[in-house]
C-alpha cells in the first residue's frame, strides 16, 4: 500500500519462533526509502495470509475483523503523518513510528529525560559532577511542583519562556537552610546542565527542537589578581617577615643522651 510519492505503509509477516504454522504481523513505514518497523501485536495462521495484498484472506469473520484492524492501523499512520505535517515537524519513518507508539516528544517528559541522563551518565561522570546534576534536578522538580503546580512537563511544552521562568525561580529561591540565594554564575551553571540534558533529548529524537537555541548563558567574569615581580622590594619584605616568624617559634632540644 502506498499513500504518496514519499510515504509507504505496508504490512508483512514473520514466522513465529515457537510456532512455524503462525505468522506475526508487522507494520513497515517507509519515507524517502528509509524504513521503520513495528509489531502490531497480532498473529495469523500461515495459510490465511495473502502476501500479494498484505492482508488476510477473508475466509471467516475472524479474518475479516483482522483486516478491519489493519485498515484502522493504516488510517492511524496517515493521521500521524498529517499531524506532523500540520505541526511543521520533520517527517521521517522514525518520527512517524515514534508518534504512533507514543515515544515522541508528545509523551516524554523533562523529568523522565533528566532521570535517563543521570542513570546513564553516573559511571561516566565524576561524583562531584553528578552531584551538581542531582542538584539541578532538585531545582527543576521544585519549580515544576511549586510554580507550575504539576508533577511533570512534556518535552513538547519546553519553550523559551519555560527557561526564562526557571531562571528567575532559581535566582529567587530561598533555601530552608541558612544559605544565600543562588548567584548569577550558579544560576547559569544550573541552566547549562539543563541545556546539556535537552541536547541529549534532541539526539535521542525525543525532541524536535532545542529550547535553548535562542538562549545565551551569561556568566560574570572576574579579574583575578596575581602576584607580580614588578616590585621586588615588596616580595623581599614578605620573605623577611616569613623568616622572622619562623625564627620566633620556640625551639625544643630533641637530642637523646
Amino acid at each position: 500500500m502506498r499513500t504518496d510519492s514519499t510515504l509507504g505503509i505496508n504490512f508483512f509477516v514473520r514466522k513465529k519462533r515457537n510456532d512455524p504454522k503462525m505468522y506475526d504481523i508487522y507494520l513497515r513505514i517507509t519515507v524517502k526509502k528509509a524504513r521503520a518497523e513495528v509489531s502490531i501485536k497480532r498473529c495469523i495462521p500461515v495459510c490465511n495470509w495473502d502476501k500479494k495484498r498484505g492482508k488476510a484472506f477473508p475466509r471467516n469473520k475472524t479474518m475479516e475483523d483482522l483486516n478491519a484492524y489493519l485498515d484502522t492501523v493504516y488510517g492511524e499512520i496517515l493521521n500521524v503523518h498529517r499531524e506532523l505535517h500540520m505541526e511543521r515537524k520533520l517527517i521521517t519513518a522514525k518520527s512517524i513510528k515514534a508518534r504512533y507508539v507514543g515515544e515522541d516528544e508528545m509523551n516524554h517528559t523533562i523529568l523522565e529525560l533528566f532521570e535517563y541522563h543521570n542513570r546513564n551518565m553516573v559511571n561516566a561522570l565524576k561524583p562531584g559532577t553528578m552531584k551538581n546534576y542531582y542538584s539541578t534536578e532538585k531545582y527543576l522538580k521544585s519549580y515544576i511542583t511549586m510554580k507550575l503546580k504539576t508533577n511533570d512537563v512534556l518535552l513538547g511544552e519546553l519553550k523559551h519562556k519555560f527557561i526564562l521562568d526557571f531562571e528567575n525561580y532559581i535566582r529567587t529561591f530561598k533555601p530552608k537552610k541558612n544559605r544565600k540565594t543562588c548567584s548569577n554564575n550558579g544560576t547559569m551553571k544550573h541552566l547549562e546542565r539543563l541545556m546539556k540534558v535537552t541536547k541529549l533529548g534532541v539526539r535521542l529524537e525525543w525532541m524536535d527542537k532545542d529550547p535553548f537555541r535562542n538562549f545565551k548563558l551569561r556568566f560574570d567574569k572576574f579579574d583575578r589578581k596575581y602576584l607580580t615581580l614588578d616590585k621586588p622590594g615588596k616580595v623581599t619584605h614578605l620573605r623577611r617577615m616569613k623568616l622572622t616568624r619562623v625564627n620566633e617559634l620556640p625551639r625544643f632540644d630533641l637530642s637523646l643522651g
